[in-house]
């Protein structure tokens, strides 16, 4: 899906942490790719919560992800957030680096929204 324009911002990134489970490794043993946008939602979800907001009132506008290299149980994982921008309408773009200490294992664009709520709200969260 494609991304939507939006006007840059620079954010601080935001961080956070995991270890894959085994049950999550396809039948070459890495991580499905499905997981790795779960894994922005959820550093972005961190940080709603922090703020006060609704986590579950995140809602999906679009992705774009290139992997790099396959992430394996039980590697420590990082995903590193930050803010590109916004749309017109309020939609936040961010850029997440998952990674295992090495080079990024992938990058991923997102673009997410907050289910009723005004635009701004889910910029402020993640400032």
């Amino acid at each position: 899906m494609d991304l939507p324009p939006f006007d840059p911002e620079e954010g601080s990134p935001l961080t956070f942490a995991l270890r894959p489970w085994h049950t999550w490794m396809d039948p070459l043993a890495h991580v499905n790719h499905p997981a790795y946008v779960d894994w922005c939602d959820e550093a972005i979800s961190v940080a709603m919560a922090d703020a006060g907001l609704d986590p579950i009132s995140l809602q999906p506008v679009a992705e774009w992800v290139k992997w790099r290299s396959g992430v394996k149980a039980p590697d420590e994982v990082e995903v590193r957030t930050r803010v590109l921008g916004s749309t017109a309408g309020g939609d936040v773009v961010c850029e997440h680096r998952i990674s295992t200490g090495r080079d990024p294992s992938a990058i991923a664009l997102t673009a997410r929204r907050l289910e009723n709520g005004r635009p701004g709200m889910l910029l402020d969260a993640l400032r």
